[in-house]
């Protein structure tokens, strides 16, 4: 006889959330589905699906329903960590996403900045060289890795479209982030040119010149000249506005502009760095980043008919096997790294701190930085942290960003600043994403 699981179970919305800490399993039920799992889980595996087809026949469903509720309902099961052992992570793909830096310069000096005004200075540009051979070693190491060129203001550099073209040659595929201040008109139709560009991300805090100037100055009319010149140039592009409470209430109007005009919407929350000491004066409450969130995807999901909404399980009927609840740990410094103008390699863009470097390229292979990496002090897993352990969405969340913990609570092994709202958000994507099966 199987041993008796331990599991918990919460009532969110009429529904049970089910969960068990030691595997970090974790489902929504609905009530039937739930009768079923309690009917089957402290049995073998192997009597599962006589066990389903019991309970079922004397519910009075006909063979066609009991046979695909049975094979979907047991898929699920295992999609979602019931037959785990423990908290095991999955061998994943290293080095998917790199932070490309190629200057510290920036033109700007807004408020929140992650790197911060001193640590800009002085400015620091990455040579054409070092460039080629960093593009290089990423390619020879995992030519499917996606590039984000960043900075500081990646326009500031002056060999900037050089650099593109090296991305381009090796068929890197490449996003960009900017203020989008300095792309005037040749400089939007160069960057149509590129093939392997996915998009422009370009920055933009509020719709109208008066909030937009709270963290980024008087800059509004040279951001949207740029932006405007994507979009003249059918540049793929997304705007990415920082939320904070003086923006709020002009958030949906930024996705729409976005929307409306053929590109997308990528908000970030304001974050506080200790060296970025001027975001004292801005701040965002949870509860009012929620808010934002839903209801702003939920106009522009309406009313532009898109699937905006952050992905939950994509393959609604369970057809695949694999375990969707095992993300116990963030993907810094193995999935992620941040490479600096120097060839330093940090664990992401967020913790550029000189006792967070896990290498440099330009002297280091891949394999080398990655291995340390994975096993560096930075990859605290969900299960280790108190708050997080004992949560529904241990191996999902994977106790949210290292850098907030650590900026915000003073260690790693810490949950997210926003822990509790990140909660509330995966329940939302439960409920927006949960397969509806004909009992």
């Amino acid at each position: 006889m199987k041993a008796k699981i331990d599991f918990s179970t919460e009532i969110v919305r009429g529904h049970y959330l089910v969960s068990l800490s030691s595997t970090g399993a974790m489902s929504l039920f609905s009530p039937a589905e739930y009768l079923a799992f309690n009917y089957i889980i402290h049995a073998p595996q192997e009597d599962h699906p006589a066990l389903l087809r019991r309970v079922l026949s004397d519910f009075g469903c006909n063979e066609e329903k009991i046979a695909g509720f049975t094979d979907i309902f047991l898929k699920k099961l295992r999609q979602q960590g019931w037959f785990r052992e423990g908290m095991n992570e999955p061998e994943s793909q290293s080095l998917q996403m790199v932070y490309f830096s190629i200057t510290t310069k920036c033109n700007l000096s807004c408020t929140y900045c992650y790197i911060g005004d001193e640590r800009r200075n002085p400015d620091h540009m990455m040579t054409l060289d070092d460039a080629r051979i960093i593009l290089k070693k990423i390619w020879d190491f995992n030519p499917s890795a996606r590039i984000a060129v960043t900075g500081g203001e990646p326009f500031t550099h002056p060999a900037v479209f050089q650099i593109l073209d090296i991305l381009n040659e090796y068929g890197l595929k490449f996003s960009l982030g900017t203020n989008a201040v300095l792309v005037d008109r040749s400089c939007a139709e160069r960057l149509k040119g590129y093939g392997t560009l996915l998009f422009v991300q370009a920055s933009l805090d509020g719709i109208t010149p008066e909030v937009h100037s709270l963290t980024r100055g008087n800059t509004w009319h040279e951001a949207m000249s740029g932006i405007r010149n994507l979009i003249e140039q059918k540049v793929p592009f997304a705007i990415a506005p920082t939320l904070h409470e003086g923006n709020l209430h002009e958030i949906y109007d930024i996705a729409r502009f976005a929307y409306s005009h053929g590109g997308f919407f990528a908000p970030n929350h304001l974050r506080k760095f200790p060296h970025a000491p001027h975001a004292r004066d801005i701040y965002l409450k949870p509860d009012s980043l929620r808010k934002c969130i839903i209801e702003t995807f939920e106009k522009i999901g309406q009313e532009f008919i898109l699937d905006v909404q952050p992905a939950g399980l994509t393959d609604k009927s369970c057809e695949e096997l694999h375990d969707t609840r095992r993300k116990f740990v963030c993907g810094n410094a193995f999935y992620t790294v941040d490479i600096d103008w120097n060839g330093d390699v940090y664990p992401c863009h967020l913790l550029r701190e000189a006792c967070f470097i896990v290498g440099n390229i330009l002297t280091e292979d891949f394999n080398v930085i990655l291995e340390r990496g994975r096993n560096s002090k930075t990859r605290v897993r969900s299960f280790e942290i108190p708050k997080c352990k004992s949560c529904p969405f241990v191996a999902t969340c994977a106790g949210g960003c290292r850098a907030s913990a650590l900026y915000t609570m003073g260690t790693l092994a810490a949950e997210d600043e926003f822990c509790d709202i990140l909660y509330k958000f995966e329940v939302d994507k439960l409920f927006s994403h949960k397969p509806n099966h004909k009992q």
